[in-house]
């Protein structure tokens, strides 16, 4: 594992972009949600269902696209890291990840986070609204996919490849 953090998600969506984008949100349409991302080069949105709960993020780097039979959801995109360290998270609160640089399908699988606790301010142990895996694979197809509908995600097929920067 590269890297695993604790993520407050804001407006129900998780980014991944790289350092030189200088905006780094997206604008949805009703295309965007059912499909569960919207993307532009340098950039992705993930839509992520628990809006303003935390998740487990947990990063890696793999050489072929996987997808576990426990996970909800899960989406594969293409993503070049052209420069590093790489930004993932919400809208307030970003994590810095080196990724090699490389031309990656950047698979995005959501897990119920039940089972994984953290502890909050006040000393509790608190379920994880979801685990989230965010895979950087080098091998193999890197276009667009719906790996497993579930979850937000209710198309089957990827409706739009692009959106625009807000």
């Amino acid at each position: 594992m590269i890297s695993t953090f604790d993520l407050t998600i804001y407006y129900a969506q998780i980014m991944v972009y790289l350092p030189t984008v200088d905006r780094p949100g997206l604008l949805w349409t009703k295309e965007h949600t059912a499909q569960g991302f919207a993307w532009h080069p340098g950039i992705v949105s993930f839509g992520i269902s628990s809006a303003d709960r935390d998740c487990l993020i947990q990063v890696d780097v793999a050489s072929k696209i996987t997808v576990s039979s426990e996970s909800i959801w899960a989406i594969c995109v293409p993503f070049e890291v052209s420069s590093s360290p790489i930004q993932i998270g919400s809208i307030f609160d970003t994590h810095e990840v080196d990724i090699p640089i490389g031309k990656y399908g950047l698979v995005f699988e959501v897990f119920p986070g039940g089972s994984a606790v953290y502890e909050n301010l006040d000393g509790e142990q608190v379920p994880y609204g979801h685990v989230v895996s965010i895979r950087f694979c080098s091998d193999g197809d890197h276009d667009f996919r719906i790996l497993k509908m579930g979850g937000e995600i209710t198309t089957d097929k990827i409706l739009r490849r692009d959106a625009k920067q807000a």
